[in-house]
């Protein structure tokens, strides 16, 4: 069967079938860009705005401190931080030094949190001073292997207005640090005269990044990302989009050459902890050169108006984003606001029907376009994405063609591959594939085989090559863009003293899948089938996951429908809840 590169058939012959990419650390994108354009926005933040030569002084500050506080090539340096500058400066300190980044999320509980430090061995660790993100590292730094927290105050970075506001309202939300030894100030670090060393890495590798994983194979993992990675998927993601800006393709990109774009305004809310954040609108905009309207937090009307002043080119985010924006009530107010728009990136899940074409009316006056995406940590980002090229047909529900240099097919389940148009599981080779899961190489060698890694994902591929998801794997939950596993849940209500049996299925709704747990009690169990007694479980769950990860519904049953070795059967759960809906 030849499916090989179908969609190149869709494409124009002057469509690139490859690139060629540059060879050396991420943080050169930073530099490329604050030698060409120093004077230039890269951070607009709370009232605040840094330029490229600014954070690029800074990150050669704090790679110095790095460097001087013992860190060294291949040492862990932990992010736990929101979308602010001080990730910006942070990230790129540790890869200017051949440090290897690795991100906590907010989201997560402590436990959480303790078990990806211990697992990746960090020894440093970079939050804010304030109670949500410091209290949670004091309560379980003799846990880890932390040797250094570093602390930075949120109002050094923020507007004085700001600031004053926040002392006055706020000031209960902030952190009380105890001085220690294993303390540093962030402020203080960063008075440090800039001299980092040289260091030579291995682009292809040296490991840049140790992404947690949504957990694909059962419980979080982390996928190991070599800068080589980075730098291939930003610049395929760079290629890809660049037409949609009036820009041709570039056959390759590297420091003497990019960035050469003009002005533009990215307005930035998906959390840089997020690979997608992290690489597509951190990387790919400090790569273009953009200035980045970077905001902490989402809210509808506030990021209405915030378009309104800074007028940005391109907006992005999960599906959940955009929904609560085309229904809220004053959207009538700023539609004018989206014609400047020329690209509105979405991916995490698939964008309904409605809303797509709701997004489209909104955008098609300027002439921009709606570029939905496919991608999983695995591949450092993105795998599949729609074309920035206008003139290209959209087809609803279709998430476009592979990148440059990323061959993609669908298989059975005996990895032979399938006709057009018939379902399977999507496979991926390029460049952008991981280098493996972190001290696991049982894990690796089950996810790639004969280099393609098998996303566990189902989707097909129509006549014109255009790829098409249609679920996941069934134990994956996905809600407001973050996908966890359904047996991690399961793995903590069975801790609970009273639970005999536990699964745990998704029950669709706009949002994503909320989770639904099915109970089965031990006969002498000190909890009730009742209200009170799922709200005890519940509890005792939430107080070890991510906000995202709380059970939305808890339901008890005598029995659970199971095979004959015992196993859970899952999908007359599922037959269940399609029968409900």
């Amino acid at each position: 069967m030849n499916l090989e590169k179908l969609w190149y058939k869709k494409l124009p012959k002057s469509y690139p079938k490859s690139l060629k990419y540059y060879e050396g650390n991420i943080a050169d994108f930073l530099a490329g860009s604050a030698k060409k354009y120093p004077d230039r926005i890269v951070i607009y933040f709370l009232g605040r705005k840094f330029t490229y030569a600014e954070i690029d002084d800074l990150v050669n500050r704090f790679a110095t401190s790095l460097h001087n506080l013992g860190v060294k090539k291949g040492d862990v340096v932990a992010i736990f931080l929101a979308n602010c500058p001080q990730f910006m400066i942070t990230y790129y300190a540790a890869l200017r030094i051949g440090a290897i980044v690795t991100f906590c999320s907010p989201l997560h509980s402590e436990p959480e949190i303790a078990r990806h430090l211990i697992d990746t061995g960090a020894e440093t660790i970079i939050t804010l001073k304030l109670k949500f993100f410091y209290d949670k590292i004091n309560n379980i730094r003799e846990q880890t292997k932390l040797k250094r927290i570093i602390i930075s105050d949120f109002r050094n970075y923020v507007s004085t207005k700001i600031k004053i506001l926040f002392t006055i309202f706020r000031f209960r939300l902030l952190a009380k640090v105890k001085k220690a030894d294993y303390i540093y100030s962030f402020k203080e670090l960063l008075k440090t005269p800039p001299n980092p060393p040289k260091v030579i890495i291995d682009p292809k590798k040296d490991i840049a990044v140790l992404a947690l994983t949504g957990g694909t194979t059962g419980t979080p993992k982390c996928a190991i990302i070599s800068n080589y990675n980075v730098v291939v998927n930003v610049t395929q993601l760079a290629a890809s989009m660049s037409p949609a800006l009036g820009e041709k393709i570039k056959p390759e990109y590297i420091p003497k050459t990019f960035p050469s774009e003009p002005l533009r305004n990215v307005q930035v809310v998906i959390p840089w902890f997020h690979t997608m954040g992290n690489n597509g609108y951190m990387n790919l905009m400090v790569f273009w050169a953009m200035s980045i309207v970077l905001l902490p937090r989402f809210d509808p009307l506030d990021y209405m108006k915030i378009m309104r002043k800074y007028l940005p080119t391109i907006i992005a985010g999960a599906p959940q984003l955009f929904i609560p924006i085309l229904n809220h009530p004053k959207l009538d107010k700023f539609k004018k606001d989206f014609a400047q728009i020329k690209i509105i990136g979405s991916g995490a899940a698939p964008l309904p029907v409605e809303h797509l074409k709701n997004l489209r009316e909104l955008v098609n006056p300027g002439g921009g376009i709606i570029i939905e995406g496919y991608g999983l940590t695995e591949v450092t980002a993105g795998a599949i994405i729609g074309p920035g090229l206008l003139t290209l047909e959209r087809k609803a529900g279709s998430v476009g063609f592979p990148l440059i240099d990323t061959d993609v097919k669908i298989v059975n389940d005996d990895g032979e591959e399938v006709e057009v148009g018939q379902e399977g599981e999507i496979i991926i080779k390029g460049p952008q594939v991981m280098l493996g899961y972190w001290k696991d190489p049982k894990a690796t060698a089950e996810i790639i085989k004969d280099g393609w890694l098998y996303s566990g994902d189902i989707g097909y591929m129509d006549e014109e090559g255009y790829f098409f998801i249609v679920d996941r794997k069934k134990d994956m939950l996905k809600y407001k863009g973050y996908q966890y596993s359904s047996r991690e849940l399961e793995e903590v209500l069975l801790k609970y003293p009273d639970i005999e049996q536990a699964a745990v299925v998704g029950v669709k709704t706009e949002m994503g899948e909320i989770p639904r747990a099915y109970i089965v009690l031990k006969e002498n169990a000190n909890v009730k089938p009742d209200d009170s007694g799922a709200k005890a479980i519940k509890e005792f769950v939430h107080s070890q996951v991510a906000l995202y990860k709380k059970i939305k519904e808890l339901i008890f049953r005598d029995e659970l429908p199971v095979t004959m070795t015992g196993k859970v059967l899952k999908r007359e759960l599922r037959s269940e809840i399609e029968e409900e809906s």
